[in-house]
């Protein structure tokens, strides 16, 4: 799984165990720091992801990189940072690099957004949390989704598009 998407491994135990890891380790996607504890410590699995998470916003793996300099590149024509309008897009299939920066949240009703034709006498939907509803049509149509530790082009959530 890690090779396949490229995912970074964040080590964790003892420092002496950490540190020859590192010397040993063929594995070139190593987050810099490590998580202090193992499960032979008694420490559960969330307990390591949750002092895992800290770590990860230093890096960038090389495909985050290389979408976020396209976006850069991109003419305004190709890019969107307006979150009503990268729903659309999203659900036209037309996003195919999605960047959802920090706490990326906003409460509104893709259905209206994408003017989806309600049945009459349907009740109502909760409000969707619209970067969510963006992330989930981005990959349904073959996009991906990145998370980058700063908001891209002064906003939480930006878009490239297909076209």
């Amino acid at each position: 799984m890690f090779q396949k998407h490229g995912l970074p491994l964040v080590l964790g135990g003892t420092p002496a165990e950490v540190a020859a890891y590192r010397r040993a380790n063929p594995w070139a996607l190593l987050v810099a720091g490590a998580v202090e504890g193992s499960p032979d410590d008694g420490i559960t699995d969330r307990q390591l992801a949750e002092r895992a998470m800290p770590l990860l916003p230093a890096w960038r793996s090389e495909g985050e990189a290389r979408a976020l300099e396209q976006f850069a590149r991109a003419g305004s024509g190709r890019r969107a940072t307006e979150v009503s309008e990268v729903v659309r897009a999203a659900f036209a299939g037309r996003v195919q690099h999605l960047f959802l920066a920090g706490e990326a949240r906003q409460e509104g009703d893709v259905d209206r957004i994408v003017d989806r034709v309600r049945l009459e006498g349907q009740p109502p939907s909760a409000p969707d949390d619209l970067p969510i509803a963006a992330a989930v049509y981005t990959l349904r149509h073959g996009g991906t989704v990145w998370s980058p530790a700063e908001p891209v082009d002064g906003s939480t959530v930006a878009a490239l598009l297909r076209f």
